[in-house]
């Protein structure tokens, strides 16, 4: 009975030792595909970095030109101005009169001008 026992016990030590053999074997496969994984993460990280820069400088120039937009409209809107105050001129009684006795589709077409050049104004506001 002792020899069985002992014959199992030899049986178990080496089913436990091959066991163990195995357990290196797949923790070092385990090992090498986490630090496969780890190298493409980092390359990941190193591709990624210089395009989240090149991004911040394209968001710079961005934000440069609506700033240069913005004034060029600003400048526009104030030529726009200037142009309705000089048009509200000619919209006086007497160039009207003068208009009508001359004229009379002269006074039509500056008021389709200034009419194009009102609709001309809110166009470029709501844009």
């Amino acid at each position: 009975m002792v020899l069985i026992i002992n014959i199992f016990i030899l049986v178990l030590l080496i089913t436990a030792s091959t066991l163990c053999v195995f357990l290196i074997v797949y923790v070092k496969k385990y090992y090498e595909q986490v630090d496969a994984v780890r190298k493409d993460f980092n390359q990941l990280v190193e591709n990624t970095i210089p395009i989240l820069n090149n991004l911040e400088e394209v968001t710079g120039r961005v934000n440069s030109m609506a700033a240069s937009v913005g004034e060029y409209w600003d400048g526009i809107d104030k030529s726009i101005k200037s142009l309705q105050s000089m048009i509200s001129v000619f919209n006086s009684w007497k160039i009207i009169r003068f208009a009508k006795i001359y004229s009379p589709k002269l006074l039509n077409n500056f008021r389709s001008v200034a009419k194009g050049i009102t609709t001309f104004r809110s166009e470029l506001k709501n844009k």
